[in-house]
This record gives structure tokens, sequence and C-alpha cells, in this order.
């Protein structure tokens, strides 16, 4: 069984090489697919990493359709090159594994769901844990129910506080919103958005591990409604509701809403969740996940080699089982 890892990357190579190296020593039957915000030069660099199958020039930037595009393009490559894979993990270059990824490889091929992410529908109520990605209905209606305008693709502190006054007169009225989250966007009502109780407006996790099934879902749909897909296109953060939505609308697909990969969005700040430190590791080993996000070397450069040591101890124990139950299985 195959598996593709699609990583989106903007920053520290070093970071991304590691994780590349560590994803290659791991699995042996993969591919890697780097969608990255840089230079020519840095992918260049990038396709000479070890385990390095392929690298894109990201599309767009944060919060903004890009993303999905390149993972669109991905999987319409993946079709066409017929490549054997059954499974895509979709990462950021600021994720790393904290388990042995044979152990992931073992549980998908053997898993009854097309795919694992953190979502929820927005019409019900829910009452999800603080760490976990979720919106009030105010922001799930400011998010997906306006059509915005891209007027800066950053927001600096400064900006922030320019706008401040404008944007909290603004966004009183029913029909117009002003917001810095992601850029700066200007947003009018949509006067007919595309959600309906037959086809709900779901939100959840980027960063999701889906089976080919569901990634040709994803596609028959992208091609059979290219108006609800022109539609996510101007909405905020499309990323964290139009895959999700198109998923969990179908039945035909079972989902699981189980995380593979620990985060913490419990003190989030514009979207952007907790960066993890030595004291988070405890935490996120005992959660069971395969990866976890983010991680800075910048900010701890041993954090990485923490974990390293973490995994080779993780192995070991793997490796003893399976002598012992070689040996049990040749006495009988």
């Amino acid at each position: 069984m195959s598996i593709v890892f699609l990583i989106h990357t903007h920053k520290s190579l070093e970071q991304i090489s590691r994780l590349c190296g560590t994803i290659d020593r791991g699995l042996a039957k993969k591919h890697v697919s780097i969608s990255h915000n840089g230079s020519a030069e840095d992918r260049a660099r990038i396709a000479a990493f070890r385990g390095v199958d392929r690298v894109i020039p990201a599309i767009g930037g944060r919060g903004q359709f890009g993303l999905i595009d390149a993972f669109l393009g991905e999987l319409r490559r993946l079709e066409r090159d017929a490549s054997p894979y059954e499974w895509i993990v979709v990462l950021s270059g600021q994720d790393y594994p904290i388990r042995p990824l044979a152990e992931m490889a073992a549980e998908l091929e053997q898993s009854p769901f097309d795919g694992y992410l953190h979502h929820f529908d927005t019409t019900k109520p829910r009452n999800l844990p603080p760490e976990t990605i979720d919106w009030p209905d105010h922001e799930a209606d400011k998010r997906y129910y306006f059509q915005h305008t891209l007027l800066k693709r950053d927001s600096p502190a400064v900006l922030r506080a320019a706008v401040t006054i404008p944007r909290r007169l603004l966004n009183r009225s029913r029909n117009f919103r002003l917001d810095t989250g992601f850029g700066l966007t200007f947003g009018r009502r949509a006067p007919n958005p595309p959600f309906a109780p037959d086809f709900r407006l779901h939100g959840g996790n980027a960063w999701m591990t889906i089976r080919r099934t569901a990634a040709r879902s994803i596609l028959r749909f992208v091609d059979d409604r290219p108006d609800i897909t022109n539609y996510f296109r101007r909405v905020l953060t499309p990323d964290e509701a139009f895959l999700q939505t198109i998923m969990a609308n179908d039945p035909t697909l079972r989902l699981s809403t189980r995380e593979l990969r620990y985060f913490d969005c419990t003190a989030a700040f514009l979207g952007q969740m907790k960066t993890l430190g030595p004291a988070d590791l405890p935490r996120a080993f005992a959660s069971n996940c395969y990866f976890a996000r983010k991680f800075d070397i910048d900010r701890d450069p041993a954090i990485l080699d923490l974990i390293d040591a973490h995994l080779a101890k993780a192995s070991a124990v793997v490796k003893s089982t399976e002598r012992a139950q070689e040996a049990e299985q040749g006495q009988l």
C-alpha cells in the first residue's frame, strides 16, 4: 500500500529536509510532493532533499483557495499518472511524525474509513474541546455567507490598528464586512449561498488523511459543481470548509472525526495555532496521533532531536514485539 504526502511549506528549508528525511526512513512505499511558497532557487534545493519526489510552486497564500488548488492539482496528476496510492496525507512544513509511520500505514491498510479529519456540522449544536478548530455562529456567517475581495495580502498590527474603527462600524451592518484575520478583505453578503438542508456547511481541519475513494469524490464534485467551487473561491479560509463540506455531504463516504495529528488551538490568534515546545511533547505523545504540529526549530533548535529520540525508542519496542511474535509463531 502506497501513501502520498502532500506537504505545504513556506519557511525553514532545514526543517522541511528533516521532515522529508524522517518520512523517507519511516516508509518504503510512499510519494512526497512539496507545494512551496518560496523562490525557484529554494524549490530547486528542496527537490534535492532526501525522500522528495516532486516540488511545485505554491498557489496563493494563507487563508486563500490556492492551498485547495494545489491539492486538487496533485489529485488530478495522480489520477492522470495512474499512481498506485491508496491514501493521501496533507501536512504543513511544520508537522513532524511523533509515532513510527509503519504503525500508521498498518492502521490505514486495515481501516474501515475513507478519511480521518476533524470536521463538524455548522448547523448543529456542538461542544468541541477548546484545543480543536471551531467557530461561533457569527464567525461561520462572516466567513462562508459572504463573498470577500482581498484588498491586501498581509495584515500587520499597524494596519489592523488603523482600520479598527471603520471595521467595527462596517461590521455592524448586515450586508458588509471588513476583516483583517487573513489579510485585509472586504465582504458582501452572498444573495444565494449554496447551503441547504441537503448540502450543509461543514467546517474542520485542513490537515487531513483521506483514502483514494474520498479524493475521487472530491474531483467528481469539483467537475460537476463549478458553481459551488467558484463560490468557495471568495469565502474566507476555504481550506477549513470546502473539502470538509464536499466529503461530509457524500453519503457513500465513511469519515472519522478522529485526529491523526496533534495540535493545540486553545490560544489561537488570527488562525495561528500554538507552536509546540518541549513541555508540550508528553501530551502530544500521549495523544496516540501519528503527527503533531506545529514545530519551529528556530525557536526550539533541539525539538526535533527530542522527537527523534522518542521515535527511536518506540521503533525499538515495535521491532522487539515483532521478533517475539515471530518466535512464538515459530514454536507453534
